[in-house]
């Protein structure tokens, strides 16, 4: 119901005439309006569902003859009788992010705006969310408990069936890759702000059923606490780290994260990135393809920052046979990069690849993203590289990168905040 005219309604019609998404069926219409709506409260009184769908009705087990439904954290898959994805989770809080207002046809940076203040470091100490998930018989199902500590996060084992199968009933629709995201980690404790902002950057644009945490150890820190507190659907995946792989000592760490993102893919499909690879739009027109991945320099060379495979995809199934036969335990890129781009360009009908859209664009190497301005309208995501510039890196967080005047700037912007454009703080 609205006046005619409504501010509320405008500013929806403004964002819909400039963003449309024609990639999802309900982000226009339900997504981006709640996320405005809790910007915006001034705007719009919200009834508590009582023109809509009551609370019970999430996940409820007795709803029948349902094909298939899109809830805040994901799908659910319904056989001819009755639910096999049960949800009981509630709401999220990612729509309290601003909404994305950036205009990416205006490169200037000459105008500022206001920038809502993210309070990392507040101190309070409140109960969270611990997510679980739990499997009878064909059923899987997902819910929430209180806890008191940011480390307790389910643990399961790389090859555990109840987590195949809630990935396989809650986290897949009718496109082949599934929508749940992995992150490889270990032997590092604190998230930092690039790693933050990758995290937001998934939350905001892909909306994931669950986030996949590989590796020996969970992240720690206060940007870690915030993740949890806005979104709670994370679990860890053990993986223990050795000093062999396939027979031959390991000399570089990196190639347990190489082995880990292939295997979590063969078994699991979703979404792959590393820990410093940001998301600037939604990316569901890609999971239409078997496997995605990116070029990321002229050299022709694929980035494995960013891979999207369906489940025991062809492409990634036979790299990582490659991997085990003919492992190169001398060389930091060549299994992950070179061998991969060899196998990408003979096989061309197993892989879709992207021209420097979700890795490093051609006129964005070096130092260009951390020192000047560059246009990326046209990319879906980046890796920013961050060990490169460390030096640098290390005196950015959400408060400094408003007055940071680069592209790296522009785009952690953009994903915190929802506008590229420099900042005046909020008071």
């Amino acid at each position: 119901m609205a006046e005619r005219n409504a501010t509320f309604i405008r500013e929806w019609y403004n964002w819909y005439a400039l963003y449309y998404i024609n990639s999802s069926y309900t982000y226009n219409a339900m997504q981006y309006p709640s996320g405005l709506a809790r910007w915006k409260a001034d705007l719009i009184h919200i009834e508590y569902g009582t023109v809509s769908r009551p609370d019970r009705q999430v996940g409820d087990s007795n709803i029948k003859n349902t094909s298939e439904q899109r809830t805040p954290f994901g799908f659910t898959r319904s056989g001819n009788t009755e639910k096999t994805c049960r949800l009981y989770v509630g709401i999220s809080k990612i729509e309290a992010l601003a909404p994305v207002t950036s205009n990416l046809s205006d490169w200037s940076y000459n105008t500022r705006r206001h920038c809502p203040v993210l309070n990392i470091d507040s101190g309070k100490k409140s109960t969270g969310q611990k997510f679980v998930i739990n499997c009878e018989a064909d059923v899987a199902y997902a819910y929430l408990n209180s806890t008191k500590s940011p480390r307790n996060i389910q643990q399961f084992s790389p090859d555990d069936k109840c987590l195949r199968k809630y990935v396989d009933k809650c986290c897949s629709d009718s496109l082949p890759v599934p929508n749940v995201v992995h992150y490889v980690w270990y032997n590092e404790r604190k998230l930092s702000f690039f790693h933050f902002v990758s995290f937001i950057s998934v939350l905001r644009f892909v909306r994931p059923c669950v986030i996949l945490i590989h590796g020996n150890i969970i992240p720690s820190g206060n940007y870690w606490k915030f993740i949890l507190d806005l979104y709670p659907n994370i679990v860890h995946v053990f993986r223990e780290i050795t000093s062999t792989l396939f027979g031959k000592k390991v000399k570089f760490l990196e190639h347990f994260s190489d082995i880990w993102r292939l295997k979590a893919l063969v078994r699991f499909g979703g979404i792959y990135l590393d820990t410093d690879t940001v998301l600037v739009k939604p990316i569901d027109t890609l999971r239409r393809f078997p496997c995605t991945m990116s070029r990321q320099t002229k050299n022709k060379t694929i980035g494995s920052a960013f891979i999207m495979a369906e489940r025991n995809a062809t492409f990634i199934r036979e790299w990582f046979d490659w991997y085990k036969m003919n492992y190169v335990n001398s060389s930091y890129t060549y299994n992950a990069m070179k061998r991969t781009s060899i196998i990408a360009f003979r096989r061309r009908d197993l892989i879709h690849i992207e021209y420097g859209t979700v890795s490093r664009p051609d006129r964005q190497v070096g130092d260009i993203i951390f020192y000047t301005n560059t246009n990326w309208a046209n990319i879906y995501g980046i890796h920013l590289y961050v060990r490169s510039f460390w030096k640098l890196s290390k005196y950015i967080d959400e408060n400094t990168v408003m007055d940071f005047n680069t592209t790296v700037g522009a785009l952690c912007r953009h994903i915190l905040y929802g506008n590229k454009e420099l900042c005046i703080a909020m008071p």
